[in-house]
């Protein structure tokens, strides 16, 4: 345990220094749960809905932030708010509603969108579909 009188922070640091391989155990745990959106206490109903629908947009989200044809600093804010958010997540606790995911989630479909586009123009269908 850390020493009496300790603040949050430092708290944090001597947990992690004293126990490195449960901390990133611990902490992959929860930005799995924080992303997946799949908790024990959900419905298989709302488990498949967001299996089906978000890890897609994930996906996709991932391929759009690597678009080198897209903003560099629009690209890294997109991503950066998702990523920040699961570091919060990381280091604190995810709870059982979406409040923490819910935040982050446009800047998640914004970048889903652009992998879409990308794949539409990919496959050579007519722009004025893809919305150009």
């Amino acid at each position: 345990m850390p020493p009496p009188g300790t603040g949050q922070v430092w708290r944090i640091g001597y947990f992690a220094a004293h126990n490195p391989g449960f901390l990133l155990r611990l902490m992959g745990g929860k930005v799995l749960v924080f992303f997946s959106s799949v908790k024990p206490y959900y419905s298989l109903g709302h488990k498949l809905l967001s299996m089906l629908v978000l890890w897609p947009c994930y996906w996709l989200a991932a391929r759009g932030a690597r678009l080198r044809q897209v903003w560099l600093p629009g690209r890294v804010f997109l991503a950066a708010v998702p990523l920040l958010q699961a570091a919060v997540v990381m280091l604190t606790v995810d709870d059982y509603d979406v409040r923490f995911l819910a935040p982050v989630l446009p800047f998640v479909f914004v970048l889903a969108a652009l992998g879409v586009d990308d794949w539409w123009r990919r496959r050579g269908l007519p722009e004025s579909a893809a919305g150009a």
